[in-house]
């Protein structure tokens, strides 16, 4: 038993350290650009925050932020005279991954400039620079992201037997879209987190609650206290937190139910009588209370500025941010939504991609087996045998909190990939309930299990070659300088995070940096402006060469040529070679395996687009090959066939 329990251990540990050489591995892949949008908000937000280098002033300063004037040896301190603040100044996302960033580069910059000379630390005031931030997010979402791992094995202990937990762990280890998450310093990775430790901590209030002869009062306080430092630290991460209170609610109402007390009369009618146990409603109300008051706290103290500036905390949530998730408001970069249903959307262009489709078949039929078993559980015989199991409770709660994050975040106007991201370690573990049922059932072998497990590990190595590579971007910025001629004029397209070809860094000096003219245009709203449209012949006529940048605008325009006629025309009539332009060069980063002679690509061009473009987009390029007049092209555009 030593031996077996030893031997667990240590696959778990190698498990984990594989875990994080995925995670950490190239993690600074697109420096010095760093193209993804949100994690450079993020991360300016941080580069914003200014302490005072002297420890004993940080209190006097902290004060400062809340009031406009603090009394301190009888004068006036104010933020703006000793340059001080913890305002971010942006609200879309909390503070607490702010924090934790600039607190770990202010701890770790006085031993780091002991081995880099030409580290310069600031002696009177605490800062720092945008690729400091930017590391220490993505830091973090490693972290949290092998944590992870972690959590995700000790969930499947509690509903799993022999060594399928194992496999759900390694399974974990190679989900795409969590490689994926953890490469970015933006707040999926903890939210993940966040959601497992509510639910796994949600487990053992249960069985302390109802399962214990006497109540351990300690125990609860303990466990309810990791339960709000999850739920309050994901609100100070973001606000989507609020769906993390989901398990420990359901856990109180689940031992609310398992301790009524129901008699029923002997003689007719057969009525029966509900009294609830009144200690037990006395502890659940007193456990209840306790989490509220210290999530509320937690979220407070780790998200602080929500409250500070309140009008601007609505403003960014309940207002701009809310209307673009709910389609109120149209944003150039949510056209890829217009007009998707809700579920087959996820379906189709989110989870085959982000889990890899082994894990989202397997997944997808694991869950719905186990909702037959807890459904017919529930409304049998066999009903108040299953309440008195500890593992039929906890599949409930596994099972509900699952589908109370997913429908709301599924019929969300914007279904980007990052709002599925904390569900993505369900799937593995139904992926997990499946295997365990099999082995039960004896419908598979121990060879067919592992044929199974190493199909699912399959998406996430082909995944890893993204970031064993260079950046599209990069790779084709370097092509360009070095293949198309000086002065050349280049028609570009507009929002694609940065234009290329991009700013070469010193270091790549050799590479000359060309005269070139590059025109972003406005393609977004070129069938509602007819100026636009007159400068895009003009364009046409003068460029030599056209890019496009990434999917973004040709995937989402052409699929409703109704409502982007010009635009859907543009784009036919290019990929036809109707506008004289042929393509020379296509700059492509798709997952891929290469075993010996045979080179296995996984296109995931079609995914939905943020899961692409801001880490390997296919970059096009195209050379005039026939010039053609303003008016030829304005013919071209004119004729429907």
């Amino acid at each position: 038993m030593k031996f077996i329990k030893k031997t667990e251990t240590l696959s778990l540990l190698l498990i984990l350290v594989l875990a994080s050489f995925l995670r950490f591995y190239n993690i600074m892949h697109d420096s010095p650009y760093f193209f993804n949008p949100d994690e450079r908000n993020m991360a300016v937000a941080v580069t914003r925050f200014i302490l005072p280098a002297k420890l004993s002033s940080i209190p006097l300063c902290l004060l400062s932020e809340f009031s406009p004037e603090t009394i301190n040896a009888g004068r006036s301190y104010t933020p703006d005279a000793d340059g001080c603040s913890l305002n971010p100044h942006f609200f879309a996302y909390g503070q607490f991954p702010l924090y934790l960033s600039f607190i770990s580069d202010q701890i770790t910059k006085p031993v780091a400039s002991l081995f880099n000379t030409e580290l310069v630390v600031n002696s009177s005031r605490l800062t720092t620079d945008f690729p400091s931030a930017v590391y220490w997010l993505r830091f973090w979402s490693a972290v949290t992201s092998v944590l992870t791992v972690l959590m995700v094995y000790l969930i499947a202990k509690k509903l799993l037997s022999g060594y399928i937990p194992l496999l759900v762990a390694l399974i974990t280890v190679f989900v795409p879209g969590l490689i994926q998450s953890s490469h970015f310093g933006t707040t999926e990775s903890l939210l993940t987190l966040f959601f497992l430790t509510s639910l796994y901590w949600s487990f053992d209030l249960f069985r302390i609650n109802n399962f214990g002869k006497k109540i351990p009062v300690g125990k609860i306080v303990i466990i309810s206290f990791l339960i709000a430092l999850s739920i309050g630290l994901s609100l100070g991460s973001k606000l989507t937190g609020l769906i993390f209170l989901f398990p420990p609610c359901l856990t109180l109402m689940l031992s609310l139910i398992k301790n009524l007390k129901i008699k029923f009369k002997k003689k007719p009618p057969y009525i029966g009588k509900i009294t609830p146990d009144w200690q037990c409603l006395l502890n659940l109300v007193f456990i209840g209370i306790f989490l509220t008051g210290l999530i509320g706290i937690i979220f407070v103290l780790s998200s602080p500025y929500n409250l500070v500036e309140f009008t601007n905390f609505k403003s960014a949530v309940f207002g701009y941010e809310r209307d673009v998730a709910l389609g109120k408001y149209e944003a150039f970069y949510t056209r890829q939504f217009v007009d998707s249903v809700p579920f087959l959307f996820q379906i189709r262009k989110v989870f085959p991609y982000a889990l890899g489709w082994p894990v989202f078949i397997s997944g997808l039929l694991g869950f719905v087996i186990l909702l037959l078993v807890t459904i017919s559980s529930l409304f049998t015989r066999t009903a108040k045998k299953f309440m008195k199991n500890e593992s039929g409770i906890h599949l409930i709660i596994l099972s509900f909190s699952f589908l109370v994050y997913i429908i709301p975040n599924a019929v969300l106007f914007a279904k980007w990939t990052r709002f599925m991201t904390p569900v993505f370690p369900f799937f593995v573990l139904f992926t997990g309930f499946l295997f365990n049922f099999f082995v039960e059932k004896k419908f598979v072998s121990f060879r067919i299990l592992t044929v199974l497990t190493f199909l699912c590990l399959l998406p996430g190595l082909a995944f890893v070659s993204i970031y064993a590579e260079k950046d599209t971007r990069e790779e084709a910025s370097e092509w360009i300088y070095q293949s198309l001629p000086s002065r050349s004029y280049i028609l570009s397209e507009t929002a694609n995070v940065v234009d290329i070809p991009l700013g070469l860094p010193p270091e790549r000096s050799a590479i000359p940096n060309r005269d070139f003219t590059v025109i972003s245009f406005d393609f977004y709203h070129l069938d509602e402006r007819g100026q636009l449209y007159l400068e895009l012949l003009k364009h046409l006529e003068q460029a030599d060469y056209i890019f496009i940048p990434s999917r973004r605008i040709f995937k989402n325009h052409t699929r409703m040529p109704q409502q982007y006629k010009l635009t859907t025309k543009y784009y036919q009539l290019l990929f036809s070679g109707a506008l004289g332009f042929e393509k020379i060069m296509e700059f492509s980063s798709y997952p891929g395996l290469t075993l010996g002679p045979f080179n296995l690509v996984f296109p995931d061009e079609d995914a939905e687009e943020t899961f692409t473009v801001f880490d390997h987009p296919v970059i096009r390029i195209y050379k005039k090959i026939r010039p053609l007049s303003i008016n030829k092209y304005h013919s071209l555009f004119q004729n429907d066939n």
